[in-house]
């Protein structure tokens, strides 16, 4: 191959020269004509290296790009272009370049090497969450396991660094009970005589559910002690209805049970001692079934305590003002109080318990509410074979106290007693980039003395997660 010089550039030529001076020694068959320096192909490569070492980058760069003249396929000539233009300060060109070696590397070696230097460059033209994505990539070509660790700390340094992050969570669930219908045909109060019977979408439906949830996040301002940042949020529901479903309700139809919901937010977080401080606000908008349903405003404050190295303890208040589109329904204002204590056991698995408490105010009868819910978790910090696993069980009871069904008011109100569970496997073996795919499988059982809500549902939930 030939490197030639324009007339006119004779600085720039003497230096050329100079710097492939230095090199041509290690060089058979190097010869020099008039403006031309002529190298052999297979000497190329190493010269650029030595180039580059020798900081003369734009040697390496001419020679690499005579290189691509002969294959624009040649993964190592656009990995040194790469690296040429890192060293000329050209950090979005030579990402470009190291996306191009990527592509076409031929083993799983050049692609770790070409990943993680596109994903340094990306941070150096100030793109932190692209950097966290080639470093995914990366960890799809380690040249050793050992590399793992080394890799996801440096995202986790990433996500830190990054002003935005975004989280997503798939799951697709079989259900016996997609519409939270009830076990039965008929409508039984306690203390009331027989009322009537329930219509077929009334009744437990079964089939398919997709969900999606989508978050994102973006850091307005932030120190060592604080952070405030925009959020936004997108939660979808779409079902599909059984063949048994459809013949329960043969006028029900599977957008009847979609449900959407997007919100915008702000948080600021405080460090405080041992602990953090988080306040939040958003504001959303939902739809079901195709139509619009409530809107919803929300405030809330969090307080985290780090009460050892093992133990910690969360607290948290919200309040919610809700406004249905429906003209029959008044606005809902709901107060949600809620706290966890988590312990790591000497064993390191780690042990959480959780209570809620909950109260609902409205000009609707039926929607003047209150509740409490308990629960206890348990994860496991030794993998069972391939999977890692997590359990929990509990249980609520809610009491509706003006409850009227029909033109009869419920004795005493009505009120549910709730128990449930649910396991969760992880499959950290089966890691794609950092996603592994999960299993939930999760039982729940409504007893109440009105028959409409007496619910009874197991479903096994297949997801996708991040890993770290």
């Amino acid at each position: 191959m030939m490197i030639r010089s324009a007339t006119g550039s004779d600085t720039g030529l003497k230096a050329l020269l100079l710097a492939l001076a230095l090199l041509l020694p290690v060089v058979a068959g190097a010869a020099e004509d008039g403006g031309e320096i002529r190298v052999p192909i297979a000497a190329a490569p190493g010269i650029a290296e030595r180039a580059l070492r020798e900081g003369q980058p734009e040697l390496a760069l001419q020679l690499a790009r005579g290189l691509l003249q002969r294959d624009p396929d040649d993964a190592y000539a656009h990995f040194i272009i790469a690296r040429a233009l890192m060293q000329m300060k050209h950090p979005r060109e030579a990402r470009r370049a190291a996306a191009l070696a990527y592509r076409h590397a031929a083993n799983g070696d050049e692609k770790f090497q070409a990943a993680q230097l596109a994903a340094k460059l990306s941070l150096d033209n100030e793109q932190a969450g692209l950097a966290q994505v080639w470093l995914r990539r990366s960890l799809l070509h380690l040249p050793h396991e050992s590399y793992r660790e080394r890799v996801i700390k440096d995202y986790k340094i990433l996500r830190q660094i990054s002003p935005w992050s975004i989280s997503a969570q798939f799951t697709l669930s079989p259900s016996n009970n997609l519409n939270n219908g009830a076990d039965g045909p008929y409508v039984i109060v306690d203390g009331v005589p027989g009322i009537g019977w329930l219509s077929g979408d009334a009744q437990a439906l079964s089939g398919l559910r997709a969900v999606a949830d989508l978050r994102y996040a973006r850091r307005l301002s932030g120190s060592k002690t604080h952070e405030t940042s925009l959020t936004a949020r997108y939660y979808g529901q779409r079902v599909r209805l059984s063949d048994a479903a459809q013949t329960l309700a043969p006028t029900a139809e599977n957008g009847d049970y979609s449900f959407d919901l997007a919100e915008f937010g702000l948080r600021h977080v405080t460090r405080a001692g041992r602990g953090t401080i988080s306040y939040d606000a958003g504001i959303g908008r939902s739809w079901y079934g195709g139509a619009p349903y409530q809107w919803l405003v929300r405030a809330g404050v969090a307080r985290g305590f780090s009460l050892s190295a093992d133990a910690g303890l969360n607290l948290s208040a919200q309040i919610q003002h809700r406004s249905p589109d429906s003209p029959l329904q008044s606005p809902v204002d709901k107060l949600d109080l809620r706290a966890q204590y988590s312990h790591k056991l000497q064993s390191g698995d780690r042990l959480s318990i959780g209570l809620t408490l909950e109260a609902a105010q409205s000009d609707t009868a039926n929607a003047r509410q209150r509740g409490a819910t308990g629960y206890l978790g348990y994860h496991l910090a030794q993998p069972a074979g391939p999977v890692k696993i997590s359990a929990s069980i509990g249980g609520s009871l809610q009491r509706y106290r003006d409850y009227i069904v029909g033109l009869w008011p419920v004795p005493g109100g009505r009120e549910d007693k709730t128990v449930f569970g649910a396991v969760d496997f992880s499959f950290y073996r089966l890691d794609y980039a950092g996603f592994v795919p999960t299993l939930r499988v999760q039982a729940r059982k409504t007893q109440s003395n009105v028959s409409r809500f007496e619910t009874n549902e197991m479903s096994v939930s297949f997801g996708i997660e991040s890993s770290f």
